[in-house]
């Protein structure tokens, strides 16, 4: 209380979409009241994305992560027991954040090798043997707009 007065902090209040949809209409629905307490004043809202998150990565494991697919070498069961994962389960609501984790570092680590296919380099400190060249030929004598 200050001068007689109840003072509040900000909250944040974070949830799935349709709760924090509820909130924000029932602050508007009180938002002409006398008082801040009556104005539901110093609620902020927030979209948590745990549950979007949570979403995708089932659908990308329901899709490409099968136990009987451990000896392909193409699949990410695979790559989980060749790095030795073993956190990485199939049910992301019990594994979220090693789940995740794996999901990054297996679509990093393609990218990066398509990358390699694309240039043609066989190892980290070779040379290129495939360059695209992404300036026209036109371009690459005197630039008159530089």
């Amino acid at each position: 209380m200050v001068n007689g007065m109840n003072v509040y902090t900000n909250q944040l209040c974070a949830g799935d979409q349709l709760s924090v949809e509820r909130a924000v209409y029932s602050i508007h629905s009180v938002s002409n009241g006398y008082t801040p307490e009556d104005r539901l004043e110093g609620f902020r809202m927030q979209l948590g994305v745990w549950h979007t998150g949570v979403k995708i990565l089932e659908l990308l494991f329901r899709r490409c992560y099968y136990a009987s697919s451990s000896d392909d070498e193409c699949s990410i069961m695979y790559d989980r027991n060749v790095i030795n994962r073993r956190n990485v389960i199939e049910d992301p609501h019990q594994a979220y954040r090693a789940d995740k984790d794996f999901l990054v570092l297996e679509v990093t680590a393609r990218v990066i090798f398509a990358a390699y296919q694309v240039l043609g380099l066989s190892e980290s400190t070779s040379q290129p043997k495939h360059f695209p060249n992404i300036f026209p030929v036109s371009s690459q004598g005197s630039c008159k707009d530089c």
